[in-house]
């Protein structure tokens, strides 16, 4: 889609000029310029600090922000997340929203700006290769590994919208990080080759010889040259056709402007990011895997695809924000909330160490409520190939019973539990569940008393399950 540039008139370019030197000012309003809502606008004794700190990736300066959870003692051991920003973002912006939440439940946090970019060193400035941002990742996670309190056993991943593409691929290579989270996830390489929604397919080899020359510039001395250079008006951006675009003008122009953000990169990286999909090698990661996108956002189709793929994650989740776009996860406070309370549970359940028969019977529960859900594509994940399941109707493999799932032929609806045991005999465990089960069959709902039996198989690092049998109860 090309941008129609009769907008740009003068009048248009003096306010959106005037409009950006305002939320310049604003963002200097917080003596960390920070500019998201309930910010910290100094540190308190006994709640979230926030330290400004500075280290370099070979000889670049990186600007980072290292928020400190309340009561932070340096001699006591926190778990901490390393938190990676958006394409166009800073550290000020969701980033550090998102940094100062988790602080709050008890995380040291760390979130720096890319090199390149932002309040960082580097130059040309605002290069935007792969390969950079996913060693700012490596960095964080080598910065704050050493800061006083963090617990190096205890360390997870943030990545928000093209950081979280970067951070998938950090992931799959680096182990240092045990929980592995996305929210609104961006494929930079896919989308700065395709167009965004597969739009620009038939300019690719164009855009190819563009940045080519670009490099060619550079290499020789001469100018560097610089894509989505544009300046929007409101009028622009209210014509444009996805949210994402539309909306990501008001943040990043308007309600959370900040001087250090823009959208523009070096021509000459369309090279390595057209070359590049956070998507390849997902099997590589290994370590527990949370995906968060809002239901109603047009990048949605990136972190499906993405999910589909990580084969071996120990364990994973598509979290779905109901109502929500893409920009709204950055800002909107009900979706944050969502997004915070399951960050929290997951890294709880993840990076804190439990044995293997808490695993199990954590691994059971959320089994209850995928089948409650009908999620059949976890579940799908989840049950062996040659998994048996034993109904009071019947028994049946594993197609049988996720077809039953999807059609609502049998739904899970609500599962009580009252006893639990497990035993673990190598890389075999059988779980009985005492539970009281409301079901809805064939349209009509039943409650009954079960003792479920649940056997699992260990393969390389996941759990599997082979076998979930009912047996009913004559007394509740």
């Amino acid at each position: 889609m090309k941008l129609n540039l009769s907008f740009f008139t003068p009048i248009a370019l003096t306010m959106v000029t005037v409009l950006n030197i305002a939320n310049a000012q604003k963002a200097h309003k917080n003596p960390f310029t920070l500019v998201y809502e309930g910010a910290i606008a100094e540190n308190v004794d006994g709640k979230v600090n926030i330290h400004p700190v500075t280290y370099t990736i070979k000889d670049i300066t990186i600007a980072a922000n290292v928020y400190t959870p309340p009561n932070y003692n340096h001699a006591q051991k926190y778990p901490a997340i390393v938190i990676a920003h958006p394409n166009g973002g800073v550290k000020e912006q969701v980033a550090g929203l998102y940094a100062q939440r988790l602080a709050e439940q008890g995380y040291i946090t760390i979130t720096a700006d890319a090199a390149y970019q932002g309040g960082s060193g580097g130059t040309p400035r605002n290069v935007d290769k792969p390969a950079n941002r996913i060693e700012d990742i490596y960095a964080m996670g080598d910065f704050i590994a050493q800061y006083k309190g963090v617990d190096t056993a205890k360390l997870g991943l943030l990545g928000i919208c093209g950081g979280g593409g970067y951070s998938l691929k950090a992931a799959q290579a680096d182990k240092r990080f045990k929980a592995i989270a996305t929210i609104s996830m961006f494929n930079s390489g896919v989308v700065r080759r395709n167009g965004f929604m597969n739009s620009q397919y038939s300019t690719i080899q164009e855009r190819l010889e563009q940045a080519s020359n670009a490099r060619a510039i550079e290499a020789a001395g001469g100018e560097v040259l610089y894509a989505a250079t544009a300046e929007w008006s409101d009028e622009m951006a209210d014509k444009m056709p996805f949210d994402l675009y539309r909306e990501g003008h008001y943040y990043y122009n308007r309600t959370h402007a900040h001087p250090n953000s823009t959208f523009r990169y070096t021509m000459s990286s369309l090279i390595d990011l057209m070359t590049w999909d956070a998507s390849t090698n997902m099997d590589l990661i290994n370590q527990p895997l949370l995906m968060i996108a809002g239901s109603k956002a047009d990048t949605y189709y990136m972190t499906d695809n993405t999910f589909s793929k990580a084969t071996n994650a120990k364990r994973k989740e598509l979290f779905l924000i109901n109502g929500a776009t893409h920009i709204e996860t950055y800002w909107k406070p009900e979706y944050v909330s969502q997004a915070v309370n399951k960050l929290v549970s997951f890294y709880q359940a993840n990076l804190f160490s439990k044995t293997t028969e808490q695993e199990i019977i954590d691994l059971s529960k959320q089994k209850w409520q995928w089948m409650a859900d009908k999620n059949a594509d976890v579940l799908d994940e989840l049950f062996h190939e040659k998994s048996m399941f034993v109904h009071m109707g019947g028994s049946w493999g594993k197609e049988q019973e996720l077809d039953i799932i999807k059609s609502g032929g049998i739904h899970y609806k609500k599962t009580d539990i009252h006893e639990v045991s497990v035993n673990i005999m190598g890389n075999t465990a059988i779980l009985l569940n005492k539970i009281t089960l409301l079901a809805v069959v064939g349209g009509n709902e039943v409650t009954n008393p079960f003792m479920v039996t649940e056997v699992y198989l260990k393969e390389g690092e996941k759990w599997v399950l082979g076998s979930l049998s009912f047996t009913k109860l004559l007394n509740p």
